[in-house]
């Protein structure tokens, strides 16, 4: 009678130990619904483009769509998305990348001619107050050792063409600017992928996947052998740069100087931003995990890291997560962890006050559209979080 009396003791005690457990962790998982944003239908879906500003407007492309976004000052205040087919030569492209001069936006496109991916460069320019753009093509040079063309960039309006040599693993840059087309102003072995480029005050930099390169005459060398997948112009012409592996540099005339790296051995996306509110400087960079995913996990977004009052970097400079820091892009982590936390960001980009006072950011995501960071209603209050934008 007594062990059974043990036994009935010992039976109750375990019971209301999983009892006790299984209400904390309901208390918890309540918790983070309650932090869950609903989730909007983006208005850019898929893979969009990176984001450009030509004449006044943040321009985007996902798929044949080429959108442009401008603040309207009406009583309303009203924002919007135009949207465009891209068409030349009475040809329906796709847009792989943008790029934007003072004058020209620029569009490297594809096309399924055939069952041979075609790759087109086009160049726009405004033929109207309506913000119609009139395509031309200016790459004639169809006789070039390395024509086929795989990304463009612009850097103190010239663009910049990275191309690759048919039926070899060998890189070059061209140019266009004011004169037309420089060919091959830039030739590299292997892996010499254009991933960007930055200019400071007097010298261009190339960031490649086997090195960021820099000019001396007419002439380009390494000043380091790293693979590069991200460059970025800060004010005051300082630039850094970020490797695949999660490591942020400052870039010089004469070197690349490690600044910091992503913690847990994370990796970049490429994706750097510098967002401003007031004195406060933040630098964006994408990150993914080291396993890839485009739909699990939730270790995806970017990271934050605080620049001094001076736009400098600390010595002990390091990346936090959004709403963590005491200076943030987002008003609540939990609500960041829950919508943008958990996708892939490509491109992201603080639009300027001049065309929208209200400065949100907006994010080409991996394959859910395009994302901004603005104020919203939360369902409790007006709070600064990320959604789809719409």
């Amino acid at each position: 009678m007594k062990e059974k009396k043990i036994k009935t003791f010992i039976f109750i005690i375990i019971s209301l130990a999983v009892i006790f457990s299984l209400s904390v962790c309901n208390d918890d998982i309540f918790y983070q619904i309650s932090q869950e944003i609903e989730l909007k239908d983006p208005t850019i879906k898929g893979s969009p483009t990176n984001l450009v500003i030509f004449n006044k407007r943040i321009y985007v492309a996902s798929g044949e769509r080429l959108y442009s976004y401008n603040y309207e000052s009406g009583a309303d205040k009203k924002k919007r998305w135009s949207k465009e087919t891209l068409k030349y030569d009475s040809k329906t492209y796709s847009v792989g990348q943008l790029a934007a001069t003072d004058s020209y936006l620029y569009a490297l496109c594809y096309r399924d001619e055939d069952n041979e991916i075609e790759a087109k460069l086009l160049k726009g320019k405004l033929i109207d107050s309506k913000n119609t753009i009139e395509w031309e093509d200016p790459w004639n040079e169809t006789d070039a050792e390395f024509n086929l063309l795989q990304s463009i960039y612009s850097a103190n309006n010239i663009l910049y063409i990275g191309a690759q040599k048919k039926g070899h693993d060998s890189y070059a840059v061209h140019t266009i600017d004011s004169t037309g087309i420089n060919i091959d102003i830039f030739k590299g072995e292997k892996q010499t992928r254009l991933n960007g480029v930055a200019i400071d005050s007097a010298d261009v930099f190339l960031c490649t996947e086997s090195g960021i390169y820099t000019n001396n005459g007419n002439d380009f060398n390494p000043i380091s052998t790293l693979a590069f997948n991200g460059i970025y112009t800060l004010p005051d012409n300082k630039i850094v740069a970020t490797t695949r592996s999660g490591y942020l540099y400052s870039v010089e005339k004469t070197e690349v100087k490690k600044i910091t790296n992503l913690p847990e051995n994370r990796h970049t996306t490429g994706a750097i931003a510098l967002w401003q509110e007031g004195n406060n400087k933040l630098l964006l960079v994408g990150q993914t995990d080291i396993e890839y995913s485009t739909s699990t996990g939730h270790t995806y977004g970017y990271m934050e890291l605080k620049l001094d009052e001076n736009g400098d970097f600390p010595a002990d400079a390091k990346f936090t997560a959004p709403g963590i820091g005491t200076v943030s892009t987002v008003s609540d982590n939990k609500s960041y962890s829950s919508s943008m936390g958990a996708i892939p960001v490509n491109h992201l980009l603080q639009v300027p006050d001049n065309i929208d006072p209200e400065m949100p950011i907006f994010a080409s995501t991996q394959k859910e559209g395009v994302w901004s960071c603005k104020t919203r209603d939360s369902g409790k209050k007006q709070e600064r979080i990320w959604n789809a934008e719409d």
